[in-house]
């Protein structure tokens, strides 16, 4: 805990709070990986850190409580992801979908009241909108593959696997902090085929008027414009960059589902020391990853979303003019309109302010996914998974206020912790 607040986080944090600390808002955040633990588990991990904070020169100095210190639920995550692009794109009609480590989310707006369940009608400056959100716990990218492979271990009685999802002669002696001995064959087709068998069920869907994606999940309309962000866009964003022999497909627009799909068997199917050596070394550890988030993310697009695998419907973008889109923003611009409520069925609520550090008009924010293990029973279990860490950046916005005044909101983003 040292290492993450005081060597990690605190030099970006006084970079914007020194001298302030007594009037800044602390808040520490979990998402999926906090809300597959119980309540105790959760209570204590938090005890831990208030006590951190309590014992520590520096950060007692800050305000923070149990609101400030929380785990936030699966439709709040999806609606901040939503409202990071909505800020952006408030005219295009946007669907948010976002892919991590341990969950999924999707979020657009969507005026057929038909699904209360998954309806929240948000107020923010003035503007009232009717969103629809949703977020799968089971179904972010390492959840995934943790339970492919533990499907593929069980059905073959065997701890050493072949995982076509991964490229060839790749070689791993865990998934995920469960031992399983997992050789790479780099075969994308059988990639999607088994994730489809044993992840992305087709069940059978509630709603006779509609398609369904997952788990039951009603899908109210065709969804026409879609806003990929984190796993759907990690792939796009490095070739984008290192685009070998022209094999990535350009422009973005031609990033569809069949030209990622067509670009994926071949990166599959490379040998890993090729890949390697084409693309260079010190990528491995995304390098790794490629293969199996083209195939589980067009897999979820195709069949989940129900879009046409020749559409240029999808943008699979995280950064726009240099800021990070994800839920973090969406919280940061949440705090900045200063008057965002959601209601969810009956009454309303203030949607909590879930990472910001406040302090005058600097907005400071630390959000943090929580990868820990508690006790050594959840080291075997296919029922925690941890999130994919994420680079550390630091983003400025500028915005003006009513009276035409430059406010700056400088964001810190700190997507990791592991502790095990």
């Amino acid at each position: 805990m040292n290492k993450l607040f005081d060597e990690d986080l605190k030099p970006y944090v006084l970079n914007g709070t020194s001298g302030c600390e007594s009037i800044t808002d602390l808040y520490v955040i979990g998402t999926a990986g906090m809300r597959v633990l119980s309540e105790n588990e959760q209570e204590s991990i938090y005890t831990s850190i208030q006590n951190f904070f309590n014992n520590s020169d520096y950060w007692k100095e800050f305000k923070y409580d149990n609101d400030t210190i929380m785990t936030i639920p699966g439709y709040q995550e999806a609606i901040y992801a939503w409202f990071a692009v909505y800020n952006f794109y408030p005219d295009k009609n946007f669907s948010s979908f976002e892919i991590g480590g341990g969950s999924a989310q999707l979020a657009f707006i969507d005026n057929d009241k038909s699904f209360k369940d998954y309806h929240h009608y948000i107020s923010f400056n003035g503007t009232n909108l009717s969103v629809f959100s949703v977020s799968w716990i089971s179904l972010g990218i390492d959840s995934a593959l943790l339970n492919l492979s533990l499907s593929i271990a069980a059905t073959t009685g065997n701890s050493q696997i072949k995982l076509p999802c991964y490229p060839k002669g790749v070689k791993l002696d865990s998934i995920h902090n469960v031992n399983l001995d997992v050789e790479g064959t780099g075969n994308y087709d059988e990639c999607k085929e088994l994730l489809s068998k044993y992840t992305l069920i087709q069940n059978s869907c509630k709603s006779s008027k509609t398609d369904c994606i997952f788990e039951g999940v009603p899908l109210p309309h065709k969804l026409e414009n879609v806003f990929g962000i984190s796993v759907l866009d990690y792939p796009s964003e490095f070739f984008r960059d290192h685009n070998v022999n022209g094999s990535w497909p350009t422009p973005a627009e031609n990033e569809t589902i069949e030209n990622i799909d067509k670009f994926g068997k071949k990166y599959c199917s490379m040998d890993w020391d090729d890949i390697l050596d084409t693309y260079g070394h010190e990528y491995s550890s995304n390098l790794i990853n490629y293969c199996a988030q083209m195939a589980y993310g067009n897999l979820f697009l195709e069949t989940g979303l129900h879009i046409s695998p020749d559409s240029k419907s999808v943008v699979r973008n995280s950064t726009i003019d240099g800021t990070s889109i994800n839920w973090a923003y969406g919280v940061i611009l949440a705090k900045a309109s200063l008057d965002l409520t959601v209601e969810q069925h009956e009454g309303y609520f203030g949607l909590t302010v879930a990472i910001g550090v406040v302090v005058g008009l600097i907005i400071v924010s630390l959000s943090v996914y929580f990868i820990i293990k508690i006790r050594k029973s959840r080291e075997e279990s296919d029922d925690f998974i941890p999130l994919q860490s994420e680079n550390t950046l630091m983003e400025s916005v500028e915005q003006e206020d009513q009276e035409g005044k430059e406010l700056e909101f400088s964001t810190v983003h700190m997507p990791l912790i592991e502790t095990q």
